[in-house]
């Protein structure tokens, strides 16, 4: 379920034909992409949604480790030490997603307007600048807005 729905989608570009809806549902998913890559969280559209998410997150990286450490025994049955190493690599990188999804979805939050507005400006960056690379990052001000909901960024 898209957080921006269509209609505001299409308000907020000034576009009043369908000819392009199926454009614009697929570059709305994008930008809610961005701005939760950038928020380093996920975002859910109420609180039911979050609260599902933040009940399964335990659940889920218990499994991933249950993966991870079979993936881990595999690989150091494999003779090769070129193919052992790449193994353990994959394995660790797989879990190392597993952990991030995780982390995201804890930490998730409910959509508010703030993010409605920045995906919208995100949207907007898409729609004018398609077919350009520099239209698939999340714009200036769209950064600007999502700074006080930003968490664990590192360095």
């Amino acid at each position: 379920m898209p957080l921006v729905d269509l209609t505001t989608a299409k308000l907020h570009l000034r576009v009043t034909e369908s000819a392009e809806d199926t454009l614009l549902t697929i570059w709305e998913a994008v930008a809610e992409q961005q701005v939760a890559a950038f928020l380093n969280r996920n975002i859910y559209a109420d609180q039911a949604a979050l609260d599902a998410a933040v009940a399964a997150a335990p659940g889920t990286l218990a499994t991933a480790t249950t993966a991870y450490e079979a993936a881990v025994d595999a690989a150091w049955q494999i003779s090769d030490e070129v193919d052992r190493s790449a193994a353990l690599k994959y394995a660790a990188e797989a879990y190392a997603k597993a952990q991030t999804d995780s982390d995201r979805a804890q930490r998730g939050m409910v959509v508010n307007e703030t993010a409605k507005a920045a995906i919208l400006l995100s949207l907007g960056a898409l729609y004018e600048h398609r077919g350009d690379a520099a239209g698939g990052e999340l714009p200036e001000s769209a950064k600007s807005l999502l700074w006080p909901y930003r968490v664990g960024m590192g360095v």
